[in-house]
């Protein structure tokens, strides 16, 4: 689901909210041009990929992404 207010980013499927970017740990290695967006509410493990990881995500104790 895409918000109103920016059409590029998705909502957070689970609290229906705008995905704001999410800076990743410099340890962790992403393709070029895929940019990484995070549910707002902190409590929420749900991230969403965008570019050549396309999806929504959650990210375990150990950095590694799971599709959901």
């Amino acid at each position: 689901m895409l918000n109103r207010l920016d059409s590029k980013h998705p909502n957070c499927p689970k609290h229906d909210t705008y995905m704001v970017p999410y800076p990743f740990d410099a340890d962790i290695q992403l393709p070029n041009g895929v940019e990484v967006l995070r549910c707002p509410n902190l409590s929420c493990s749900i991230l969403y990929a965008a570019g050549a990881l396309e999806g929504f995500y959650t990210r375990n104790s150990r950095g590694e992404l799971t599709p959901i």
